[in-house]
């Protein structure tokens, strides 16, 4: 009975690792869809003080070494 109880509980944890797993690469691919979406292939410039992208200004600047996208208004990091 114990035996049973033991094997039944590592197919349940190999099960819930897989899922997690599963569930890590989903975020991933999901996180890489808006990153490609809003800055074409360019990294979006974060602002670190305001948690949030950065968006453009008024009349489309964007700090230095970032460009602004404009269908999203989004900074972007230029390309290396």
């Amino acid at each position: 009975m114990l035996l049973h109880l033991t094997i039944a509980i590592k197919i349940k944890m190999n099960l819930v690792k897989k899922n997690l797993i599963f569930s890590v690469k989903l975020i991933a691919y999901l996180l890489s869809i808006e990153y490609t979406r809003e800055c074409n292939y360019d990294e979006p410039l974060f602002d670190i003080v305001l948690n949030r992208n950065t968006e453009c200004d008024t009349i489309g600047r964007c700090p230095m070494n970032s460009y602004c996208n404009t269908e999203t208004n989004r900074c972007c990091v230029k390309g290396k």
